[in-house]
């Protein structure tokens, strides 16, 4: 799943998603689509980060989120 847009504040800008990323997992499970990702965090613990892994520039990375706490 490939971001267009990281809302200023929100729970992807404080973990350090970037536009032009691509989750390929989040907590392991595999983001094909766009309803993969929303139906997993959709049912995410809001307490509990998750890990979503990343690739940026060709370089797969790891940051963890916590999709419940928007700060902005």
């Amino acid at each position: 799943v490939e971001v267009m847009r990281v809302e200023r504040g929100g729970p992807a800008a404080e973990a350090g998603v970037a536009v032009g990323d691509v989750i390929v997992t989040a907590d392991g499970e595999p983001t094909r689509s766009v309803d993969d990702l929303h139906r997993l965090l959709g049912r995410w613990p809001r307490e509990r980060p998750v890990t979503l892994r990343i690739l940026r520039g060709g370089v797969l990375v790891s940051v963890e989120a916590r999709p419940g706490e928007a700060r902005g």
